[in-house]
């Protein structure tokens, strides 16, 4: 993240401190000098009031790159095994 983004950041923080701490994205993903805020929901999880409160304050500032990832249950084969996000299965 650019020193000049972190001090944005933290400014729109000590502003309003007890408005704004909370809602933040689960994830910082950082690759080469590119950077992007990650929020990550399962197909049954919803956003809080406090992610859309972040997310329409994102948006007026500080403008951070920011995406709503939705992770849905896929089916793995490996080695002979089925993997499931809930369980472990042996296929003949």
């Amino acid at each position: 993240m650019p020193v000049d983004t972190l001090v944005e950041v933290l400014r729109y923080l000590i502003e309003h401190y007890w408005g704004r701490y909370a809602g933040w994205p689960d994830l910082l993903v950082h690759r080469d000098n590119e950077f992007m805020l990650v929020e990550v929901k399962s197909a049954e999880d919803k956003l809080r009031a406090a992610q859309l409160k972040w997310m329409r304050g994102n948006h007026e500032r500080p403008h951070l790159p920011f995406k709503l990832v939705e992770i849905a249950p896929q089916l793995f084969v490996r080695s002979g095994l089925v993997s499931r996000p809930d369980s472990m299965h042996e296929i003949a």
